[in-house]
């Protein structure tokens, strides 16, 4: 027994250790929720001084890692600490107190607002896969899948690997796009009113 135990242990040590040997080699595009600048000005109009509950991103994509999410090639990866659900949270989080919204983070709901839930369905650094519920009244007043594509991959960098800061603010602009197309989506504008009411 306790020899299968220890085998079990080596084993994922072993597997551990060589996720992050192969990890070392592909490129490592860092992000930040704090380096994350929102550009959503042209949603302000209709929700500025407006209540929203914003509950924890879920991250569901069988595609990516608790901490990573990856190229279609498998060749660049993208780290967002502490995890991806925080990360993704986090901005979104930033992104709406951007538009002058009354925001509620995930620990301190606020009682009566209608609440924001995003879960990842699907996600490489071309295109993120997302599910949008917003519960309203003590249940589901909306939910809707979308699908945003990436804008263009950037080039190299002069020493021929993958421009990192380009790579990095590209990552930031499909964040953004991401949010303007729930928040522009004329059926989610309608199930967010209705539950104002």
């Amino acid at each position: 027994m306790k020899k299968a135990s220890y085998a079990t242990s080596l084993l994922i040590i072993c597997c551990f250790f060589a996720f992050f040997l192969s990890s070392c080699r592909r490129p490592n595009v860092v992000l930040s929720p704090y380096d994350y600048q929102p550009s959503l000005q042209n949603q302000a109009k209709f929700y500025k001084n407006k209540p929203i509950d914003l509950m924890w991103v879920i991250n569901r994509a069988n595609e990516t890692s608790f901490f990573y999410y990856y190229n279609p090639e498998g060749t660049v990866f993208y780290e967002a600490p502490p995890t991806m659900e925080r990360y993704f949270t986090t901005a979104f989080e930033r992104a709406l107190m951007s538009l002058g919204m009354k925001v509620s983070p995930p620990s301190q709901p606020a009682t009566g607002a209608p609440g924001l839930q995003l879960t990842i369905v699907a996600m490489n650094d071309s295109r993120f896969v997302f599910q949008a519920q917003l519960f309203a009244k003590k249940s589901i007043a909306f939910t809707k899948t979308y699908k945003v594509e990436g804008p263009p991959k950037p080039g190299e960098a002069p020493d021929g690997k993958p421009d990192i800061n380009a790579l990095r603010q590209r990552s930031y602009e499909m964040t953004n796009k991401v949010i303007k197309t729930v928040l522009d989506d004329p059926e989610f504008k309608k199930a967010y009113a209705s539950g104002l009411k």
